[in-house]
């Protein structure tokens, strides 16, 4: 039972490090502004950033 705890945990401190990777980078190329201005960019890049923060937990999960 602790182990799924843990690894509830993990999967958890991984998306909270992809997201914020994703955040920086978004800084980092000035692209933060543009995206969240253009509705259409915003639903690609949240879409991109949804599905790569469920890969990261069903690859995690196994």
């Amino acid at each position: 039972m602790k182990n799924g705890y843990v690894r509830i945990l993990v999967i958890a401190l991984i998306n909270l490090a992809v997201a914020g990777v994703y955040f920086w980078v978004l800084g980092q190329l000035d692209m933060a502004e543009k995206v969240y201005a253009d509705p259409t960019l915003f639903l690609l890049a949240g879409g991109g950033f949804s599905a790569v923060m469920i890969g990261v937990a069903l690859l995690s999960a196994k």
